[in-house]
């Protein structure tokens, strides 16, 4: 099958062999994948991946075969998936905690970009069939940008830092929660309840705070970041990461129309246009660069 593929020569469209389904495990038909930064980081190498691994974690399609038994589900079901599980070896996951280091689609196994996909059944998220595939491919991102809603209240002041997509779903998604949400401390000043990064200075989306306000950070780059130690505990301000909300809350979201995102969406290529979906993507662009893989899996 064909797949984009990160070996030491570079990423390249490439064939693969097809995944064959282990025991719980679900082979989805990919119809639609969305391209992120965390993509282009596996793809610029700074995230090491394995040689010939195939990349990608962003998708929706339809399912093709299962391993074992796995019920609740069909051949040619509408579905995306979680593209993260948990590693199975680490002290949290014999604690039944959040997984200290889970498994990534594209990094540790492979991935989306592909004509098929093998994820496991309990990754599987079934799609309403009123829900297009192309929209589907795009629960993960609103996912991400819910992991912020237990710390955001209704009515709180938020300010959302940093450019590009994510941000602006992020900010979509606050408001639509029922905060008051600004992209830049300019239209309102200081004070707020909440910040939510998304790139640039934490320290100084710090300063934007109330006392006792609490800064989200949501970037997934590794770095280290400079924080005035003696400025939080003084103003007893709160510092918190926050990743995923719930996939099948996403689903909704995007199915009820809770939000609108289809501005926020490229017209998909398909993967031979490989070159043509990096260079929008590295140019900034403000819309999420998506692979048409199997677009004929998208009901009429």
């Amino acid at each position: 099958m064909r797949a984009i593929v990160r070996d030491e020569g570079g990423v390249r469209l490439a064939r693969v062999p097809e995944p064959v389904p282990g025991a719980d495990e679900v082979v989805i038909d990919v119809a639609f994948a969305g391209l992120c930064r965390s993509d282009l980081a596996a793809i610029d190498g700074a995230v090491v991946v394995a040689p010939g691994r195939v990349l990608g974690h962003e998708l929706a399609g339809r399912v093709h075969e299962f391993g074992g038994e796995v019920t609740g589900l069909a051949p040619g079901d509408p579905v995306a998936a979680i593209p993260f599980w948990r590693c199975g070896a680490c002290a949290a996951c014999a604690a039944g905690a959040r997984c200290g280091a889970p498994r990534w689609l594209g990094v540790d196994a492979d991935g989306a970009f592909a004509e098929r996909v093998r994820v496991p059944a309990s990754c599987v998220v079934r799609l309403p069939a009123g829900l297009s595939l192309r929209r589907g491919a795009y629960v993960e991102p609103v996912a991400a940008a819910l992991g912020v809603l237990p710390y955001v209240e209704r009515g709180a002041r938020v300010l959302v830092g940093g450019r590009g997509r994510i941000a602006e779903l992020t900010a979509r998604v606050a408001a639509a929660h029922g905060a008051e949400v600004a992209r830049s401390a300019a239209e309102v000043g200081t004070g707020f309840d909440v910040v939510i990064e998304h790139g640039g200075d934490p320290a100084a989306l710090v300063s934007m705070l109330r006392p006792g306000g609490t800064l989200i950070l949501k970037s997934r780059a590794r770095r280290l970041i400079a924080l005035d130690a003696g400025e939080i505990v003084a103003r007893e301000l709160v510092i918190r990461g926050a990743s995923h909300g719930s996939f099948e809350a996403a689903v909704n979201w995007l199915h009820g129309g809770m939000i609108a995102i289809d501005d926020l969406l490229a017209v998909p290529r398909p993967l031979e246009e490989l070159a043509a979906v990096l260079a929008a993507e590295r140019a900034g662009e403000e819309y999420k660069q998506m692979f048409a893989i199997a677009p004929e899996l998208e009901p009429a």
